[in-house]
């Protein structure tokens, strides 16, 4: 049986930060993105395990609360665990000690159909006490639309599965907003559901709601492909 916390240390450097000279969004995404699969493939459901049973791991949905951002060339403390399954689901906090926590939603899929599968977890430990108190919850599409952005996929845009990295549907939902927005308000919380995989050559329209709420949908089909939500407070 393999640790049920995996825990790292790492500087934020300066291609993890924004203009403020802070660790950002896409960038946190992106420490607890590769923390997780550091876990995964010591506990013996990576990457590697998964593609000879024909399956990916991808994120349904996900949830980040942050107390405070750590700035450029500060050295952080990362955690991560699993809570015991639910069906298809796995469920995997993280934290940045200190800063930031979030629980991500993740299924395995068959990398053929791309229909769900029982996931293969390996040597996995769960942490079953101690876990954070809150999940991601689904958000719903909406009608009425303050303002949006239209946005096309890139090859630079994939992960290694094939379609779009999450990482970049934070990124969208942030340059949605103008820049007096970025100047004036702090992010303290973001929640993204994934409803669908987008691919190259997709055109993305990123629309603003009520209360923080955001959602992309696809030009061809104009079928919703993610819901967001963002909370920020006044920057000091």
């Amino acid at each position: 049986m393999k640790q049920a916390i995996w825990t790292q240390s790492q500087p934020v450097t300066s291609y993890l930060v924004d203009f403020q000279r802070r660790l950002s969004l896409p960038g946190l995404l992106a420490l607890f993105q590769e923390m997780a699969w550091n876990h995964a493939e010591h506990a013996g459901h990576g990457y590697s395990v998964s593609t000879g049973h024909s399956q990916a791991w991808v994120l349904a949905r996900q949830r980040i609360e942050v107390e405070r951002w750590p700035s450029w060339n500060e050295v952080v403390e990362l955690r991560t665990w699993l809570r015991p399954p639910r069906g298809l689901l796995v469920f995997r906090d993280f934290e940045i000690v200190g800063c930031a926590r979030g629980v991500g939603t993740w299924m395995s899929i068959d990398m053929v159909s791309r229909h769900p599968r029982t996931p293969q977890l390996g040597e996995a430990n769960f942490l079953r006490e101690g876990t954070f108190d809150f999940q991601p919850v689904r958000i719903e599409p909406f009608e009425v639309a303050e303002g949006q952005a239209r946005f096309q996929v890139q090859p630079s845009d994939l992960d290694l599965n094939g379609h779009v990295n999450n990482l970049r549907y934070a990124q969208w939902v942030l340059d949605s907003l103008p820049m007096s927005v970025h100047r004036s308000h702090q992010l303290a919380n973001y929640e993204v559901n994934f409803l669908t995989e987008v691919c190259e050559g997709d055109v993305v329209v990123v629309q603003h709601g009520p209360r923080g709420l955001f959602q992309g949908w696809r030009e061809s089909d104009r079928k919703v492909v993610f819901t967001a939500q963002l909370a920020s407070a006044s920057s000091s």
